[in-house]
């Protein structure tokens, strides 16, 4: 409604694009390419290309255009030059075709289709880290709280919460304790409905996957290298009976502020399809700019993710939430390698993935749109529209159907419009007017009832009526 192009519309033009790619030989820079058009040659665009090591580019050119007739396939080869490889380093190769000229519904230079690929670049294994240089974890445990501490940060750990509390660095506090909620990283196995969800949230409320009961099972610490404290974390988090989840959590503390965080969960009894499993970590307002090595730049999804180019990004933590006019998944990035978020200035934290992860950094506003189904956004309204279509019957024969359509109005005229919704609802119950001319075994009809309830000669006055 407020006319904004959504993620989802970059996706199909992904999908529908009319030019075909196909590895050939990529260390050697070589594509297949199919023209798709049935009555379009590829000469009418032009190619270009990039080169990018860890979503960064390195290179670009531009190639001439290639005459390739409809149906046909060809072979396209970029020049790039490959560098030295860095040590765990990626490549990537894109090509792009552009329009040669302006049109009328594009500008000269937009691009109609596009490819990545990741070259296989045998590249140096990344270098370890020795731990015998780092400084000692200083460890202070009072029972009910452990403190893990070095020159530069500080790390807190509750034993009854079972839970990482509080998390210092530099002085800069990244997380901290909150009113009823855990700062993480805690399980968590639910979100907020949306209408893709219809069919499912019965089961999840059955389950109980919205208010899970945690109990902390194990909290274990290992202290025999001053240099590496491990914290060894078991909660129990259940629903309905006999059913829940099984966490572990291995927390690797080193010298140097590096918390590396290894998560197992297993589930326990007969469960529903799942809304989410993961872990939540809450940090504290501020760290408002985002950086990531990944899919992007906008929001995508392991079902939805091929419009979305590996790379470098930067963002902010509002900009990833997607006002959709009715509540959905929104905020996800697929693929990540890494994301880092920061305050004004500059400082904050680093998260680094074992394996590629999936993130979401949508605040808690998602959450609090549960119930948001029936009030969407202020502001937005559905509307009950009439509209006439075509269905299966006799030849001729049309209804109106109803149908919802998400429009926005200014609040000022929201009442004004309730109003005049209140009005066409109370004229569409009055009969129709030329009921004692021809009805039909003597019953009234209505508007939308007109060819099946009234006689021939009318249908032009309803017809007028219903306009």
């Amino acid at each position: 409604p407020d006319r904004e192009v959504p993620p989802k519309l970059w996706e199909v033009k992904k999908v529908y694009q009319y030019i075909g790619f196909a590895p050939d030989d990529l260390l050697a820079g070589r594509l297949k390419i199919r023209n798709r058009y049935y009555d379009t040659n590829l000469d009418r665009f032009y190619p270009t290309w990039s080169l990018l090591e860890n979503g960064v580019e390195l290179q670009r050119g531009e190639l001439p255009p290639i005459s390739l007739a409809p149906g046909a396939e060809t072979t396209l080869t970029v020049p790039f030059k490959l560098p030295v490889p860095r040590p765990g380093a990626e490549y990537w190769v894109r090509v792009d075709f552009h329009l040669n000229q302006d049109t009328l519904w594009a500008a000269k230079g937009h691009v109609v289709a596009w490819e990545q690929y990741q070259i296989p670049v045998a590249t140096p294994a990344r270098p370890t880290l020795d731990l015998a240089g780092l400084p000692p974890v200083k460890v202070q445990d009072s029972g009910d709280r452990l403190i893990l501490s070095g020159p530069r940060f500080s790390a807190t750990f509750d034993r009854k919460a079972g839970a990482l509390t509080s998390l210092v660095y530099d002085g800069r506090t990244i997380s901290a304790p909150t009113t009823g909620a855990l700062t993480g990283p805690v399980f968590d196995a639910y979100r907020a409905p949306t209408n893709n969800d219809v069919g499912l949230t019965g089961a999840w409320s059955r389950a109980g996957l919205s208010k899970l009961s945690r109990r902390v099972e194990a909290f274990e610490v290992d202290s025999s290298d001053p240099r590496v404290v491990r914290v060894h974390l078991r909660s129990f988090s259940t629903g309905a009976p006999n059913t829940g989840f099984v966490h572990d959590c291995l927390y690797t503390v080193l010298g140097n502020g590096t918390i590396h965080v290894d998560n197992a969960i297993t589930p326990q009894g007969a469960l529903p399809t799942l809304p989410r499993l993961g872990v939540r970590m809450a940090l504290v307002p501020g760290f408002e700019s985002l950086e990531w090595y990944g899919r992007g730049p906008h929001e995508n999804y392991v079902d939805r993710k091929r419009s979305a180019e590996v790379g470098r990004y930067r963002s902010t933590v509002t900009e990833q939430y997607v006002r959709y006019p009715w509540p959905q998944e929104t905020g996800n990035r697929e693929d990540v390698r890494w994301l880092t978020l920061t305050d004004k200035s500059g400082g904050g934290v680093l998260v680094v993935a074992d394996k590629n992860a999936a993130t979401g950094l949508v605040g808690e506003r998602q959450r609090t749109h549960a119930q948001a189904r029936d009030d969407p956004m202020p502001g937005l309204c559905p509307v009950r529209s009439r509209q006439w279509q075509l269905r299966s019957g006799r030849a001729g024969q049309v209804r109106p159907a109803s149908a919802s359509l998400p429009v926005w109005f200014p609040p000022a005229a929201l009442l004004a419009h309730r109003r005049r919704s209140a009005d066409s609802r109370r004229s569409r119950s009055a009969s129709c007017r030329c009921a004692s001319d021809q009805p039909r075994r003597g019953r009234s009809c209505r508007p939308h009832r007109t060819r099946r309830r009234c006689g021939p000669l009318h249908a032009r006055r309803h017809r007028a009526d219903v306009a």
